[in-house]
């Protein structure tokens, strides 16, 4: 009978912690420093900077409101991880960044100038943070990220709902101490607000003023590892494009225009649909939504005009999570929201979702017409809640 009991104790705790979504923490913005315009502020665990003026000043701003976290973060994720763990040589480090930074385009390089002015890192140690995400490609270390997006009917005539894994290697919850989220405040361009690690002008997701949101999937799973090197930085796109694009007619015309370096699909939503850009190094491919008011991608092509077979990607399990996140999504068709979208979130790959906890480093929610981002960060408890509104003023 004890038994019994135990045993049914224990379907209950795994029923309830995979299927209710606990609410998120709504924390409040505490200001924690300024300089120079710029504002530093704590949203429970995250830094949350904001950033104003030119480019230049932008990164004076960031570099000395968060010198400390940039010491920090280069001792732990350079000096700790990637050489002392991983293997990484410096020197190899510092030639591959150095080549990356050369090709940069001028505001993305004057805001790492203006970091180096005020930070008290010199420029290698700071084109090392800034190309923290690339050090696994480098290091030959798969990686694999899932995104899926639900409008119209799939949210019952509620606002568009974009859920986001950013599946990195585990060694990468040793840095979610300094997550943060970077609002920049151009004086030229529309304001922006990317998630990662202080440093970094390179993003694999990020949220506009005017509602337009992007993330980045590798695309290896099915056009292999094959490289080009004369040509930008992937990672420069989401900010770049962010910041130049008012609308999804934009944002489309731009990501046409792209050839990568590297095999590579974004996902982008705006507040009323969304598309995946499947890349090759030889072409890119605009893929629609698997449904109308669905879409979902992870790390392999699905747009039939590749004519490609669909394929796991070795330990990507690619198609596996594919699968998964359409069958939630017509799971809960007509009932998604942010809390829905977290739950879908919160499913591991062996329970039917996309999702391994172990590898999940960042996971994000966002509602573009809202401007409001949920954040959960391997290691840190629970979901944040931010409202980017206020963040994105002018004051």
């Amino acid at each position: 009978m004890l038994l019994k009991k135990a045993t049914l104790l224990f379907i209950l705790i795994l029923f309830f912690s995979f299927s209710i979504s606990l609410p998120a923490l709504a924390v409040e913005l505490k200001l924690v420093s300024e300089y120079e315009g710029g504002k530093l502020y704590k949203a429970g665990n995250l830094n949350v900077v904001v950033l104003r003026g030119t480019y230049r000043e932008m990164g004076r701003q960031e570099g000395k409101l968060l010198k400390e976290q940039l010491a920090q973060m280069y001792k732990v994720a350079i000096e700790e991880t990637y050489v002392k763990e991983v293997g990484l040589k410096l020197e190899d480090i510092n030639d591959t960044t150095r080549g990356i930074f050369a090709v940069y385009p001028k505001r993305f390089q004057d805001i790492i100038y203006g970091m180096a002015e005020t930070s008290g890192l010199e420029l290698d140690k700071l084109l090392a943070l800034d190309q923290i995400n690339v050090l696994p490609i480098i290091s030959e270390t798969a990686v694999h990220c899932s995104a899926i997006v639900a409008w119209g009917e799939y949210t019952g005539g509620g606002p568009l709902v974009f859920g986001r894994n950013f599946d990195y290697p585990e060694y990468y919850e040793k840095f979610n101490p300094y997550l943060s989220v970077i609002v920049y405040q151009p004086e030229d361009a529309v304001p922006t607000a990317v998630v990662g690690y202080p440093g970094g002008v390179t993003a694999m997701h990020g949220l506009n003023k005017d509602g337009l949101f992007m993330e980045l999937n590798d695309g290896a799973a099915s056009c292999g590892t094959a490289s080009v090197d004369n040509r930008q930085m992937t990672l420069l796109y989401i900010t770049s494009f962010l910041f130049d694009s008012s609308n999804i007619t934009q944002l489309d015309a731009a990501l046409n225009s792209i050839r990568l370096g590297l095999a590579e699909i974004f996902t982008v939503a705006d507040k009323n649909t969304a598309f995946a850009y499947e890349c090759s190094i030889d072409d890119t491919k605009k893929r629609m939504p698997d449904k109308d008011g669905l879409l979902v991608e992870t790390n392999h092509f699905v747009n039939p005009a590749w004519n490609m077979e669909p394929t796991e990607g070795g330990e990507t399990r690619s198609y596996t999570r594919y699968k998964n996140l359409i069958a939630l999504g017509e799971k809960y068709k007509g009932k998604f929201n942010a809390q829905v979208m977290r739950q879908v979130l919160d499913t591991p790959i062996t329970l039917g979702g996309a999702t391994r906890p172990n590898l999940a480093i960042q996971q994000l929610v966002v509602v573009p017409a809202e401007l409001k981002m949920w954040i959960k960060a391997l290691g840190n408890p629970g979901w944040t809640e931010l409202d980017l509104k206020p963040l994105f003023e002018n004051k």
